[in-house]
């Protein structure tokens, strides 16, 4: 029989006991799962933080930022950016403590308690992301949104965020509040293209930061959620509301009394127009620079360094060049006859259209030349109704007249008996109209048909003071100044003198103006079809005589004379014939506009300089136009002529009379008087050239040196005694000849104008002893007439005027000097001899040692001027 078992009784624990174990089954699980979750998390802090930015790269924090472009006495009138992405630095210091609170309420209450995060604020998106079941909210602090912004992608995920909170308190660690409030404040978007609170205000409001007012510091902290759907241009109402949401947090964080708030509520919105700088003030200036900075310095120095551009630009000056150049093309659309009307304006379109209108228009005086918008055309009452954005005016039937043919669309017709307005302009229609007298009725004004190129520059700096590349930017872009090119017709003349002089030849030397026929059939004319026998060279160049300007250019040779228009600078022509001293050949007008500067400044040939200093944006300068002292002597002119001596009249000169030949020094005051030429007779000396004259291959080690430091080299291209020869002949131009309405400007002026074939193109240079300013007025269809009778001093000389009477004011009836080597002597105008003292004579000036020596024949004898008692009219 088996063995029995013996039981075993179990006492009962009881209730009590079970708990205990169940407590420790859980203090041990709940510590096994947090040191788990310890575990985990360091691992997963490793894992995220493996390839984080680092935060040092804050500490030098450089980003793009807008360069910025001055006028020479710091007005800004443009800016290059990447991207149209406008970004300035602004210290926190700079900042109103009023912003800043609009920020810190709009965005991130707890800024300065917490240490980079809100845990409530993230409990409260985590909650709402679970909800939805997608990420909508971020819960961010202004801290991480410096992380987002500065150094981790845009993504919404949540690896991304934990890598944020990671970084978030990184930086707090690192940073103080203030450090990271300047990342925050300067990187934000505000949309628009405007980033960082600088940006922001000046294109919201047109203001710096420092001038901002409450309400619109609410806007713009308003903004930062959402710059596209608050976008107060596209959404005034949400944009209002948004901005009462900030002023009413503000309030509650008492940021704002009672009185604050509700005046900055009330406040309606006022948001500044949206402008591109660029295109406003200066437009093709602006653009020359950006191309010039681009090609030197390359894109991203330019575009995202944030350069501080000073350029010679002289704002009130470039105004005026641009009013005077359209004034003048208005005056040769009147002339001629011609109504241009811009494309037609839809009546739906109407409204926008004025309120543009309104605001160009408040800035004009009341009888400046004004855009409208025809609203009424009434053929029985005889008058047009505009609107110039406000009150509507009337233009009388008389007042629009003048027009004899009008262009729409590109297509050009004549008006034939002209009765009534309507056959004229209809509603909708943009018309130019002015009030002649304050009180007066407003007169139709014409739109500008042809283009034009002006330039007007320092003479001894070659700064560039002012230039108009054409008449509107916004229809075209093309600088002509600088990219066109034309036929310069007589302006090119005193390129001709020039050699000519510089060959031996003096002002005195005559020559025929007498029918010339080439073996080709060319019957080259002078442009009053008239002939007047021998001359000398300044009446030939003063009256702009084509045939004596043809006979000088056989003479000189067209080889030494294409060399010697590269001397001055004219590239654009290397070889020639013996039309090409009459203008056929095609230049640049800054080319031959440099070219003439450099008679006016004593035979020194320098680049025009548009930027007079750049610095970067630690303020280090990278470039300053600084002249060297040093002049360097160009190497000699290969083949020029030796001309002395000689006269295109043949006669027998008298032999010297009895009496002793006369004083020239007595008379210097007449010539003076006659010419305006210095009297101060003690000039600056030309100046020692070197032991060594440099070649072009070995060029003098000061002038090296010279390069290296970034200065500007002076060459002298040409003896300031034959500059001085060739600019009193243009100041015979500028009061006695083609030139001689420069004589209203009561000013020391020398200058030439020029007329192509077919009035296709009108010039007039021309320079005082300061400044030097240059105009062409023409169609960018090559060879389209501007209509007859529109030469360069009628077109082109009155624009001239116009602008120097503003540049020139202040500036006194100052000769222009004369240097060391110039002499005068009284000749006999028909031969070019000295004068005998029982005849009749001129003064004249010449280069020591090239005056005649011989006398004229006396009045019994005869003359070559008898042989031309008669004109000669072109067949």
């Amino acid at each position: 029989m088996p063995p029995q078992r013996k039981r075993v009784w179990i006492q009962d624990p009881g209730p009590r006991h079970w708990s205990r174990v169940l407590l420790n089954i859980v203090v041990t699980s709940a510590a096994g799962g947090l040191l788990a979750t310890v575990i985990a998390s360091f691992f997963m802090y490793h894992i995220l933080s493996l390839g984080l930015p680092k935060i040092d790269k804050l500490a030098d924090y450089r980003p793009n930022l807008v360069s910025e472009v001055y006028d020479r006495n710091g007005v800004l009138i443009g800016e290059f950016m990447w991207e149209n992405q406008r970004r300035y630095l602004v210290k926190v210091e700079e900042v109103p403590l009023k912003v800043i609170q609009a920020f810190i309420s709009a965005e991130d209450k707890g800024f300065f308690s917490h240490q980079g995060l809100d845990y409530w604020s993230i409990f409260r998106a985590a909650w709402a992301n679970l909800a939805s079941g997608e990420i909508k909210q971020g819960g961010s602090t202004i801290t991480q949104q410096v992380v987002k912004s500065l150094l981790l992608t845009p993504e919404k995920t949540y690896t991304r965020k934990m890598r944020e909170i990671i970084l978030a308190k990184r930086i707090e660690d690192r940073l103080t509040k203030t450090e990271i409030l300047y990342l925050y404040l300067n990187q934000i978007y505000f949309g628009s293209g405007s980033y960082g609170i600088q940006a922001a205000a000046n294109d919201y409001f047109g203001k710096n930061v420092g001038e901002l007012k409450v309400e619109e510091a609410a806007l713009l902290a308003g903004l930062v959620q959402a710059p596209g759907r608050y976008n107060p241009r596209a959404y005034p109402d949400r944009a209002l509301g948004r901005r009462r949401y900030v002023l009413q947090r503000m309030y509650e964080d008492g940021h704002l009394t009672d009185a604050e708030y509700k005046q900055a509520d009330a406040t309606p919105l006022r948001i500044h127009e949206s402008n591109d700088l660029n295109r406003e003030k200066a437009p093709h200036f602006v653009e020359h620079v950006r191309r010039y900075l681009m090609k030197k310095y390359g894109v991203d120095r330019v575009l995202k360094d944030g350069l501080r551009i000073t350029t010679t630009c002289d704002l009130k000056l470039q105004r005026v060049a641009h009013e005077a150049a359209v004034k003048g093309l208005r005056n040769h659309a009147k002339r001629q006859g011609l109504l241009v009307v811009p494309e037609t304006v839809a009546r739906t379109d109407w409204p926008k259209a004025t309120e543009q209108l309104k605001r160009r228009n408040d800035l004009k005086g009341p009888t400046e030349v004004r855009e409208g918008l025809v609203a009424l055309v009434d053929d029985v009452a005889g008058v047009v109704k505009v609107d110039l954005g406000g009150p509507l005016v009337r233009i009388p039937f008389a007042e629009m007249k003048w027009v004899t043919k009008v262009e729409r669309g590109g297509q050009t017709k004549a008006v034939a008996g002209l009765t009534r307005p309507g056959q004229l302009l209809r509603p909708g229609d943009r018309v130019a109209t002015y009030r002649a007298n304050a009180e007066g009725d407003y007169v139709l004004a014409a739109w500008p048909a042809a283009e034009t190129a002006f330039l007007a520059m320092d003479i001894a700096t070659r700064q560039v003071l002012a230039m108009v590349g054409g008449k509107n930017f916004d229809d075209s872009e093309f600088n002509r100044m600088v990219q066109a090119k034309r036929q310069p017709g007589s302006a090119f003349k005193p390129i001709v003198y020039g050699a000519a002089v510089n060959a031996g030849m003096t002002t005195a030397t005559v020559f025929a103006d007498t029918a010339l026929v080439f073996a080709d059939n060319w019957r080259p004319a002078n442009y009053d079809r008239k002939f007047r026998g021998y001359m000398s060279l300044r009446e030939a160049l003063t009256k702009s005589i084509n045939t004596v300007t043809i006979r000088v250019a056989q003479a000189i040779g067209v080889d030494y004379l294409v060399r010697f228009a590269n001397r001055l600078g004219i590239r654009s022509i290397r070889t020639g014939d013996l039309s090409m001293a009459i203008g056929t050949y095609e230049v640049t007008p800054l080319e031959l506009i440099n070219a003439y500067a450099v008679y006016a400044s004593g035979g020194l040939l320098m680049d025009p300089v548009f930027v007079k200093k750049v610095t970067d944006r630690d303020g280090q300068v990278i470039e300053e136009a600084a002249i060297d002292n040093y002049i360097q002597p160009a190497p000699p002119l290969a083949g020029v002529p030796d001309l002395r001596n000689y006269n295109d009249a043949k006669f027998q000169a008298a032999e010297n009379p009895e009496t002793a030949a006369p004083d020239r020094d007595h008379r210097l005051a007449e010539i003076l008087k006659n010419f305006g030429l210095a009297k101060d007779q003690s000039p600056t000396p030309a100046p020692t050239p070197p032991e060594v004259t440099p070649t072009e291959e070995e060029p003098d080690h000061r002038t090296v040196q010279a390069r290296e430091e970034g200065k500007i080299i002076r060459r002298q291209v040409l003896s300031p005694q034959v500059s001085y020869i060739v600019t009193s002949m243009m100041h015979s131009v500028a009061t006695e000849g083609t030139g001689a309405r420069s004589n209203a400007l009561d000013r020391m002026v020398a200058g030439k104008t020029g007329t192509t074939n077919d009035y296709a193109d009108a010039w007039f240079i021309g320079f005082s002893p300061h400044i030097l300013a240059g105009v062409w007025i023409g169609y960018d269809q090559g060879g389209k007439t501007l209509g007859g009778g529109e030469s360069g001093s009628t077109t082109a000389l009155p624009v001239w005027i116009d602008f120097m009477q503003t540049a020139l004011t202040g500036e006194t009836k100052e000769p222009f000097a004369a240097p060391a080597g110039i002499v005068f002597a009284r000749i006999d105008p028909d031969t070019g001899l000295l004068a005998r003292p029982d005849s009749p004579g001129r003064e004249e000036v010449f280069i020591a040692g090239t005056e005649p020596t011989e006398y004229a024949p006396s009045a019994s004898a005869p003359r070559p001027a008898d042989f031309f008692d008669i004109e000669y009219d072109e067949e």
